[in-house]
């Protein structure tokens, strides 16, 4: 396999820092505009509590 030419590595080279920078945001990019999709489970309702309602009956004055 034929290397690359010595310009292309020192291209490369000169430039990894941008080159590194600019594939992390595109794989950001990619991962955040698929987040659209992730479906998130809705919470489950609340257990229902059985209340007894009592009627008030005033005490007596003493």
């Amino acid at each position: 396999m034929p290397l690359p030419p010595a310009s292309l590595t020192r291209l490369i080279a000169d430039r990894f820092p941008f080159l590194c920078a600019l594939w992390l945001h595109l794989a950001l990019y990619a991962v955040l505009t698929d987040a659209a999709s992730w479906r998130v489970p809705a919470p489950r309702p609340p257990e229902p509590l059985d209340v007894e309602i009592l009627p008030f009956v005033p005490s007596a004055p003493s």
